[in-house]
């Protein structure tokens, strides 16, 4: 099972649900920081990238207990524009734990602006969430998403 940091639309249940196929454990979800990096705009899209910037921090969740299974689906969900990086977050307690955060790829870039949670919420979620449905009922399994092959091949079980 592993760790992964969401920061952005993956913060909202019904996206969750959706991609992951189940909702997690009201306990598998903390409240954690990634310092270092802000949640900013990503340019022509209505979702966000994480952008390096010192002094700066992306509060987000961590979602323990994700399954291979599920791992491959968020592969399938954040498609080709992200790569995997295992990173350290901070609980509210001060704890740092080790989490798989989907930093941009080379064809994402971040807006000097900031992105708000409750604004995709409120002006975009509507819109864009049967198609995230749609999406994910076009995921055909594991063996089709070679950058979550690439991903198991790097993941230590039982570690993160």
């Amino acid at each position: 099972m592993a760790r992964f940091f969401f920061y952005g639309t993956l913060l909202d249940e019904d996206v969750r649900r959706a991609t992951l196929g189940r909702e997690p454990a009201p306990a598998d979800i903390v409240a954690v920081r990634l310092a270092g990096h802000r949640v900013a705009r990503a340019v022509g899209r209505a979702y966000p990238v994480l952008a390096p910037e010192a002094g700066s921090v992306a509060a987000g969740v961590m979602v323990c207990g994700i399954r291979e299974g599920e791992a491959a689906r968020l592969f399938h969900y954040e498609d080709s524009g992200y790569d995997a990086v295992e990173l350290p977050v901070v609980d509210g307690r001060g704890r740092t734990r080790l989490a798989w955060v989907f930093m941009p790829g080379r064809s994402l870039a971040a807006m000097a602006d900031s992105w708000s949670f409750a604004e995709w919420q409120a002006h975009h979620k509507a819109c864009v969430l049967p198609g995230i449905v749609e999406w994910m009922a076009g995921y055909a399994g594991p063996a089709d998403e070679p950058r979550f092959l690439a991903w198991r091949g790097r993941h230590r079980p039982g570690g993160t």
